[in-house]
């Protein structure tokens, strides 16, 4: 059986490493950041609502093909 938080796990890792490649790339990402599991324990913040937080970001153009995309439309 997974633990309740490896879907958690699974979707914070891509988000972060769509945070990196648009640090990478040069735009501003606000300082976004996920707490991992251990925090998230720590805090007491259930598992679920974090994976609501995450996959809210994730659901946003947040790739860098999205990103670059909106830019181009913005300007």
């Amino acid at each position: 059986m997974a633990s309740k938080y490896s879907a958690y796990s699974e979707a914070r890792s891509i988000a972060r490493k769509r945070l990196e490649r648009l640090n990478e790339a040069g735009y501003v990402t606000d300082n976004i950041s996920f707490p991992t599991v251990k925090q998230l324990k720590e805090r007491g913040i259930s598992p679920g609502s974090a994976l609501r937080s995450v996959e809210q970001f994730l659901k946003a153009p947040t790739k860098l093909v999205e990103f670059r995309k909106e830019q181009k439309a913005s300007v």
